[in-house]
């Protein structure tokens, strides 16, 4: 292999794990410049123009050092992102579709989309843009 590959699958390895130590410590600022030096570490790996010989030294060195950090890393990014919308059904919980009432006579009164009102009388079905009452 030469130098200049290893050069780049060691800078790459380098380039996810300070992306692990970010996910593990919640420093997701620091995840962007990462993310744009992987892609160029990728995109240069790619592109390189070894021989045969080289080739399949490369990918064995991306086998061997690179995948195994790529699992972990992508194992941590959805368990951040799982925690990340925990986080924010947390923060802004979504309201019930209904609200329910009750009548004078203990049963559940149905809303105004054709069923009885809260005060136990018919109401007619909703057919237009829903208007706010206030008293």
């Amino acid at each position: 292999m030469t130098w200049a590959l290893r050069n780049d699958v060691t800078a790459l390895a380098a380039t996810l794990d300070a992306e692990r130590d970010a996910l593990l410590a919640g420093t997701l600022d620091r995840l962007e410049p990462l993310v744009r030096r992987k892609e160029r570490l990728v995109q240069g790996l790619a592109q390189s123009t070894d021989s045969v010989r080289d080739d399949v030294q490369r990918r064995d060195a991306i086998r061997r050092e690179i995948v195994p950090r790529l699992e972990r890393n992508r194992a941590l990014l959805e368990a951040a992102g799982a925690g990340l919308q925990a986080a924010m059904a947390r923060l802004h919980p979504r309201p019930p579709e209904s609200f329910g009432t009750y009548g004078a006579d203990g049963r559940r009164a149905q809303d105004a989309d054709g069923g009885a009102d809260a005060r136990g009388g018919l109401s007619a079905p909703r057919t237009g843009p829903r208007m706010e009452r206030r008293a």
